[in-house]
């Protein structure tokens, strides 16, 4: 081995355990985004659905009165207008 090998070699040594260190290092922090992907894409999504459930029953309270109120018109007004007895046939000359 030269004088440069040898000074090659004493550079790599210490060298080569921090890189595994940090490939393991990086190794975790991948699992950990990861993880915290999963729980944002979670959290987004129960956002969305706590979202669409504010958004139902605002219009719930907002726009289903006046639907109510109209039915019962509209119902009041059947029954009001029923008539008593069917319709009869015209008969035909004998």
């Amino acid at each position: 081995m030269t004088a440069g090998e040898g000074s090659t070699v004493s550079i790599q040594h210490p060298t080569v355990p921090s890189i595994v260190t940090i490939s393991t290092q990086l190794n975790t922090v991948t699992s950990h985004l990861a993880e915290i992907r999963k729980a944002n894409q979670e959290l987004t999504s129960s956002l969305h659905n706590l979202s669409s459930r504010v958004a139902n029953e605002s219009a719930t309270n907002k726009d289903i009165h006046p639907l109510q109120t109209a039915l019962g018109d509209l119902s009041h007004r059947v029954t009001a207008s029923a008539p008593t007895a069917p319709p009869t046939a015209p008969t035909a000359p004998p």
